[in-house]
């Protein structure tokens, strides 16, 4: 179902499922097939490519608002469906590809338990390995780029390594990386304190305590200073900033999805996706 700003509904499209959006398109899931369409038309397809099982597509936002689709050999800019020149292994069991701040490219791949084993770095231009590195992980590995840094972070421990060379710079010990804050990445510990470290140096700026939470099911998002923290039962709201306390705490439903709450940025808002509700925060 595609909306207008005002909520007006612009069309619909029976037995397909939405794998991302971006610039006016629409990539879609249909029977096998992946599919672009645009927003205002989603019956009408621009193109289309044979995958096999569409389901888990991969969709990668390019970076300057529009979205890069896997057709099968790769992936190609949904507005034309003219392969750029990467992914030919998105498909592939254990390997997936992100597109992090400053339209940085890389891959990481993990091995058949889940593990993150390696990321690195890809020009999309030409599809060359700029480089790669072992992270080495226990469980999927949350990446970030940030001041020049790329970030990635297990269920053990938080990287860093130089984003053009791919020398490590730090690392240090945590059980989640939440993400960059200006100057600072915060990362979190079983323990319940959030911590922010420089991300130049992985040197402890300030800490504070977020209660009993666990960090392998929540989700975050962050907005005007202010770290928000969704759980299996709970939305809480911190400042950022040394022992600070909770600004508010707001309860919710137990959920046993996985994740049982995500919160969601778009159109410049952070929105809390609950169960077939989606509201905004303020």
């Amino acid at each position: 179902l595609a909306l207008s700003g005002s909520g007006e509904a612009l069309g619909q499209r029976a037995g397909a499922t939405l794998l991302g959006a971006g610039d006016g398109l629409a990539a879609l899931a249909v029977d096998g097939r992946v599919a672009v369409a645009s927003t205002a038309d989603l019956a009408k397809d621009r193109w289309s490519a044979e995958v096999g099982s569409a389901a888990a597509v991969p969709v990668l936002a390019d970076g300057s608002g529009g979205l890069w689709v896997w057709s099968g050999d790769g992936f190609a800019a949904a507005a034309t469906g003219q392969a750029v020149g990467f992914g030919q292994d998105a498909g592939d069991a254990g390997v997936r590809y992100q597109v992090l701040e400053g339209g940085i490219v890389v891959r990481v791949e993990s091995n058949a338990g889940g593990e993150a084993q390696s990321v690195t770095r890809v020009d999309p231009a030409t599809g060359q390995d700029l480089w790669d590195g072992a992270v080495r992980h226990t469980g999927p590995a949350a990446v970030v780029a940030a001041d020049g840094r790329i970030l990635t972070g297990g269920f053990e421990a938080v990287n860093c390594v130089d984003a053009e060379t791919g020398e490590q710079r730090w690392s240090r010990p945590a059980d989640r990386l939440i993400g960059p804050d200006g100057g600072n990445v915060l990362v979190g510990s079983a323990d319940g304190r959030v911590s922010a470290l420089k991300t130049s140096t992985g040197a402890l700026e300030y800490q504070f305590d977020v209660g009993a939470v666990d960090f392998d099911r929540a989700d975050f998002g962050l907005g005007a200073e202010i770290l928000y923290l969704v759980g299996p039962d709970k939305l809480l709201a911190h400042r950022l900033e040394k022992d600070a306390a909770a600004l508010w705490e707001l309860p919710l439903p137990r959920s046993s999805a996985d994740p049982p709450h995500r919160l969601v940025g778009a159109g410049g808002e952070l929105w809390l996706v609950s169960g077939g509700d989606l509201r905004p925060i303020r």
